[in-house]
């Protein structure tokens, strides 16, 4: 995907392969691109080296006396999470893209299936915004590496989910498929 691709409609079916509809930005071309499928080992295995990581560090506090550092360490961690959830999402969340080619009709009940799933993203970044920062006025007040580690975590989500929103998808939801 070297053009600029616009996700308009995302396929979330527990069943069958999930995909997601792409509009090329400037030929106005549609593509389907399936989600990648993980091997559930990975899953297990990245489960329980998480597990062991965050039972070590479960005790362990930052002794840090200046709130301006704590505000630092939170901020290098969030510059580190733009990276790391901008590279996870590109390389990680589809597979090769394909052009398809629909009707009219059904591009028109794919933009307004779209926008519900738009509301959705947008309102699970929200909650997951808004855990980030609770999480890290905690972190600030206890100064606990466990939140800093689900601080990093939320981090690393919001920016991979936010890679899903460029600007020209609120533009082409508002004029119904057209940029």
């Amino acid at each position: 995907m070297n053009v600029k691709m616009i996700p308009f409609y995302t396929e979330y079916k527990n069943t069958s392969q999930n995909y997601t509809l792409f509009i090329e930005h400037k030929s106005n071309r549609i593509y389907k691109a399936f989600h990648r499928k993980v091997n559930k080992l990975i899953y297990v295995i990245a489960f329980a080296f998480v597990l062991a990581v965050l039972r070590g560090i479960q005790s362990l506090h930052l002794p840090v006396k200046r709130p301006l550092l704590l505000l630092a360490f939170i901020l290098f961690g969030f510059v580190i999470s733009v990276f790391i959830g901008m590279y996870s999402y590109k390389k990680f969340t589809y597979e090769k893209s394909r052009e398809v080619f629909i009707t009219k009709s059904a591009l028109d009940s794919y933009m307004i299936k779209g926008e519900r799933v738009l509301k959705t993203e947008l309102w699970t970044v929200s909650i997951i915004a808004f855990s980030s920062i609770i999480l890290s006025l905690l972190f600030l007040i206890t100064q606990s590496l466990i939140l800093y580690v689900f601080i990093i975590a939320c981090f690393i989500l919001i920016n991979a989910l936010i890679c899903r929103f460029p600007k020209e998808r609120f533009k082409l939801n508002k004029g119904r498929g057209e940029l």
